[in-house]
């Protein structure tokens, strides 16, 4: 395959293959459900294994442990390790349990499943460092949107509970949403309220692609897409949609539900009900949703940003955050690194959203990650 951007290089070959506000990694990819909206159906390398059953192996527990060691990305003991966003935990769940039994790091263990929790669950992988996440969406199965029918996910939830998991380990996100389903996502937050969650994300609608197209005539025959803006980030090579929910659908939810925390992105649900470090930058932006982020030592900030290998030519306190001036281009994954071990915003003057193959062989020479 001929790559030209390095982060879709790095999600097709890498144990772990980006650092936002969590390392996202798997052992394999691929998966059996294949829900019509799956990012990775429009991902050349991942997209004939969507929904087919077919998987590609990336790593062997072993070697992801190794990979974690090798890499300055991944801050040991601290950062959240978000395991089967290219697939399922459900194809894999054997082999996470091989990793997390050989893991020597006190970092906390996110396993995505989109399919139906078990008790085969918590026979291989309970472990006081994993968190069980899953994604409900309403109306998914009426619509045809997946395979998934979101009243027995709510049963499969209901296992983990019964069996003395609190839902403080267990994070649950409802979507993605549009104008159609809302009604269905608030009922299906009243039913998780009620189960004991006392908090929930909530999230709409996201298109991307890395060199497939999506079919965007059936999406929106489906109804998926409908009247979403594109508001994809400036200079982002992938989406063209994300997270779109309209003002009106945000608001009602939030005025739903007063008596539960809600987020609507997942920086404010790691920092305050996980207590993770996170960056208050996203997109070389300041992220002013998130609130006031911490003031630093500058020459601790620049020896840290130094360790990477990269050039600190100046750096100024700036009211949305520290302004940092260098010899090379940094990436969405080193300034969400620097983000969140200062818990500040830092904002570069030359900066990527992702990584070019240039970036990979800087990644690679400085071992950033370790390819």
């Amino acid at each position: 395959m001929n790559y030209t951007n390095g982060e879709h290089y790095l999600l097709n070959t890498a144990p772990f293959y980006k650092r936002r506000y969590t390392v996202d990694g798997d052992l394999v990819i691929g998966c059996k459900i294949g829900c019509k909206f799956c990012y990775y159906r429009w991902i050349e390398g991942t997209s004939d294994l969507i929904g087919t059953g077919k998987t590609k192996t990336i790593s062997t527990p072993e070697h992801m442990v190794e990979f974690i060691t090798n890499s300055k990305i991944i801050r040991k003991d601290k950062d959240i390790l978000m395991l089967s966003a290219r697939s399922d935990a459900s194809i894999q769940i054997k082999q996470i349990g091989q990793f997390i039994k050989i893991l020597p790091y006190k970092n906390p263990v996110y396993i995505l499943h989109r399919g139906y929790f078990s008790e085969k669950t918590l026979e291989y992988v309970e472990d006081p460092r994993v968190v069980y996440c899953t994604t409900l969406t309403p109306m998914g199965f009426d619509m045809g949107w997946t395979p998934i029918k979101e009243e027995l996910q709510i049963e499969g939830l209901k296992k983990l509970i019964r069996n003395g998991i609190s839902t403080n380990r267990i994070s649950v996100e409802v979507g993605p949403m549009n104008e159609i389903t809302v009604d269905k996502g608030i009922e299906i937050m009243k039913k998780l309220r009620d189960l004991g969650f006392e908090f929930l994300t909530f999230r709409g609608v996201s298109i991307g692609s890395f060199n497939v197209d999506p079919n965007e005539d059936k999406l929106k025959e489906i109804k998926f897409e409908t009247n979403q803006e594109e508001n994809a980030p400036e200079g982002h090579t992938y989406y063209k949609i994300k997270n779109y929910l309209a003002k009106e659908i945000e608001d009602r939810i939030f005025h739903t539900f007063k008596d539960i925390r809600l987020h609507r992105f997942t920086g404010s649900l790691y920092r305050d009900e996980f207590g993770i470090d996170i960056a208050y930058n996203r997109h070389n932006r300041y992220r002013q949703e998130l609130g006031i982020f911490a003031k630093v030592d500058i020459d601790k900030l620049k020896n840290y940003i130094e360790t990477f290998g990269y050039s600190v030519n100046s750096i100024r306190e700036e009211i949305d955050g520290y302004h940092i001036e260098t010899d090379n281009y940094l990436t969405e994954d080193i300034a969400m690194t620097v983000g969140a071990e200062f818990n500040t915003s830092v904002i570069f003057d030359k900066y990527r959203i992702s990584p070019t193959m240039e970036d990979i062989a800087f990644y690679k020479h400085n071992k950033i990650f370790d390819i």
